[in-house]
């Protein structure tokens, strides 16, 4: 688990910082040497890029087996995720490989901002998913 927290941390670190460098250059720019007469100042293209930023559409995480599901929400931003046993036998997950996810909220496509908490409903791999979530109570593994 620690090893998935600190992959996760840098993961996400990059990504900040990635879009943080998307950010600081003026559309219609070239290579640094000035931009357009018609394009917007460099701090209106900062806050813009910072605005749409701050939010995004959650990531489809259905149908992933567990570790695959938790980089691809750490990589969009989302790194609040816990667990739960999706049969309702409140079964813990000892080795996140043997599972698959087959709900999650907030539902795919859902605009949220960054940092949101992520519950999936997950059950062995070699299950399949039940026709519905049957956890009557959310969270009930430690938020990871």
């Amino acid at each position: 688990m620690r090893y998935f927290r600190t992959t996760a941390a840098c993961l996400l670190t990059a990504a900040v910082l990635s879009l943080a460098a998307c950010g600081t250059k003026v559309a219609g720019s070239d290579s640094g040497s000035g931009a357009d007469p018609g394009s917007a100042p460099t701090g209106t293209a900062v806050a813009t890029a910072t605005a749409t930023h701050a939010a995004s559409s959650v990531p489809v995480l259905t149908g992933m087996d567990l570790p695959a599901a938790m980089d691809a929400a750490a990589l969009a931003g989302y790194g609040n995720v816990a667990t739960h046993d999706a049969t309702g036998a409140e079964r813990a997950e000892t080795v996140d490989a043997d599972w698959q996810v087959c709900f999650q909220h907030p539902a795919p496509g859902t605009a949220a901002a960054f940092g949101t908490h992520v519950e999936l409903g997950i059950v062995k791999a070699t299950e399949e998913c039940p026709a519905s979530d049957r956890t009557t109570s959310r969270t009930k593994s430690p938020v990871r």
